[in-house]
């Protein structure tokens, strides 16, 4: 989760980052999903599967290089579960690197390696 420092220049830094990989993932799902349904990758099942996009989280999980948003979705059996956007910043610059349904092992990974998951079987 991003913390809140001491000064106010970090803080609005901090701002700054959530404001834009909330605008990185938001992008992304406008150039990824049909009428509301994005298709994700889910490790547990190493299948993709179509879920219905409900909500996103306020809290944005950090770790070695990566940043991790996650969204509440409706998986195909119609039961709410969440996914994970694993987002990599270069510069200025943040890249959606992959996006699968929410795995605890996954993300604890995730966050110490720097490297998101593979978003393949």
């Amino acid at each position: 989760m991003l913390s809140l420092l001491g000064s106010s220049l970090a803080a609005a830094d901090e701002l700054d980052i959530k404001a834009k990989l909330q605008s990185t993932m938001q992008l992304y799902i406008e150039e990824n999903a049909v009428e509301g349904v994005l298709r994700v990758f889910n490790p547990k099942a190493k299948a993709h599967e179509e879920v219905e996009l409900l909500t996103a989280h306020p809290k944005i999980m950090t770790g070695k290089d990566i940043y991790v948003l996650c969204y509440d979705v409706l998986n195909d059996q119609s039961k709410r579960t969440d996914i994970d956007f694993y987002v990599k910043r270069t510069g200025d610059t943040f890249l959606v690197k992959s996006v699968v349904v929410s795995n605890h092992s996954v993300m604890a990974e995730a966050l110490r390696s720097g490297k998101a998951p593979t978003a393949k079987p």
